[in-house]
């Protein structure tokens, strides 16, 4: 994944989609997003980005913001700590070297806490484990008392042998052994056997042929619609399909 920048077409990475310029080299000096990358050897400067395709197999963009020359990881402008020889991009803002495993947060990148570092598993959805812990995007899951059972469901769903997780805040109610995840559930819609669910709020029965996933966060049944797990007084479930819930304003 390490390609020299100076090799690239235009020597230029570039996100078409939302029109930034990530990384470019203009008058043999490194940019990045327009401001002047002070510290980069030009010669020797990587991006860590597929050129061609920009997404990985679970549509999240690889990251644009690490790069490398001959002495350094770079994270956007700043000059990194981590070592050049062993660095790893893990997934979901988990990073490695031969010291430890990281997080990437918004403005900075700092060790998971008391994370184990031989016995560190990166899943899907920001969740991982060690053989001690389980997390959430680095933040540990408290009640997760067995991690290597942790399982990712999809979206910000997981489970593991007690409780059902969305976000890492973890719930009872949700069987575990019968928990669902629906099309709909990137939306936060989840069912068990007996339910389906708003997150953890129960919304109607999941045996009822009648509910029905409209768009983004609304639903019906026979009787109500809801917004999320709320019912919205005064309408009729005859009158909505999925273009006026894609018309709504939330």
């Amino acid at each position: 994944m390490w390609t020299l920048l100076k090799n690239l077409p235009n020597q230029t990475i570039k996100d078409k989609t939302m029109n930034i310029v990530y990384w470019e080299i203009k008058d043999d000096k490194v940019y990045h997003q327009g401001r002047l990358h002070k510290n980069a050897d030009v010669d020797s400067f990587e991006v860590f980005i597929n050129p061609t395709v920009q997404y990985d197999k679970h549509g999240t963009i690889l990251s644009p913001f690490f790069s490398r020359d001959k002495t350094h990881i770079y994270w956007a402008w700043r000059k990194t700590k981590l070592d050049r020889e062993t660095f790893e991009i893990l997934g979901y803002g988990y990073i490695k070297d031969k010291n430890a495993i990281y997080f990437k947060y918004e403005s900075s990148i700092k060790p998971v806490k008391n994370h184990d570092f031989k016995s560190f598993v990166v899943l899907d959805n920001g969740y991982a484990y060690d053989d001690y812990q389980a997390y959430y995007y680095a933040r540990v899951l408290k009640k997760c008392q067995n991690p290597k059972s942790l399982k990712p469901l999809g979206f910000c769903f997981a489970k593991d042998n007690q409780f059902v997780y969305w976000q890492g805040k973890e719930f009872k109610n949700i069987d575990i052994n019968t928990v669902q995840i629906m099309p709909c559930s990137k939306f936060n819609f989840i069912k068990d056997d007996k339910y389906i669910y708003y997150i953890s709020n129960k919304i109607t029965r999941s045996d009822n042929p009648n509910w029905e996933h409209l768009h983004g966060y609304y639903s019906k049944d026979e009787n109500f619609v809801y917004h999320m797990d709320k019912i919205l007084p005064n309408e009729n479930p005859n009158d909505w399909d999925k273009q006026k819930a894609k018309s709504s304003p939330y």
